[in-house]
């Protein structure tokens, strides 16, 4: 618990360093770019502003934009200052590729935690290996997070079932 904290702690001050090495004058708030209310990311970003806002006076706001590909969508088009965002975002944005059309221009501040993904079925589903998949429905698609159906193609071509296996959605 010790070790989250202290990893928590360092993020945080790292992220306020940055902003305060760039940071000039300001007349308005900060805007930090988050996911949904509630979620992880969000409090995280909540925490940022007020050690912002703390050690060196600086107003901030945590939008929620709605996840990480959006809040990259966000930076570059100066809807938001900051954002807390995952690495499929980020190196997606950067590098100009698989949603977006041309390289975003943005910098990594400070790198977090990894972000994994599981596939979770209930136990009464009797799915007890990649191949009791096919014919089931998987939620593998949503506009915040488009590595999930990336990663549940990956998963089906490694297992050797086709696309058609099963209906994503």
């Amino acid at each position: 618990m010790h070790s989250v904290l202290a990893k928590s702690r360092l993020w945080a001050f790292s992220i306020l360093a940055a902003l305060i090495a760039c940071s000039g004058p300001r007349s308005e708030a900060l805007r930090i770019g988050t996911s949904s209310i509630g979620s992880t990311f969000y409090g995280l970003a909540v925490a940022i502003s007020e050690l912002i806002h703390e050690h060196e006076a600086i107003n901030s706001t945590v939008e929620p934009v709605g996840g990480s590909v959006p809040n990259v969508f966000a930076l570059d088009s100066n809807r938001i200052d900051l954002a807390v965002v995952n690495g499929f975002a980020s190196f997606s944005g950067f590098n100009g590729v698989n949603i977006f059309e041309k390289p975003v221009d943005i910098r990594w501040v400070m790198q977090g935690q990894f972000s994994y993904r599981h596939l979770l079925v209930r136990t009464s589903s009797n799915i007890t290996s990649p191949a009791d998949l096919a014919g089931k429905t998987i939620i593998a698609q949503r506009p915040a997070n488009p590595d999930l159906v990336l990663i549940m193609n990956e998963l089906l071509r490694a297992y050797g079932l086709p696309r058609t296996a099963s209906r994503s959605f």
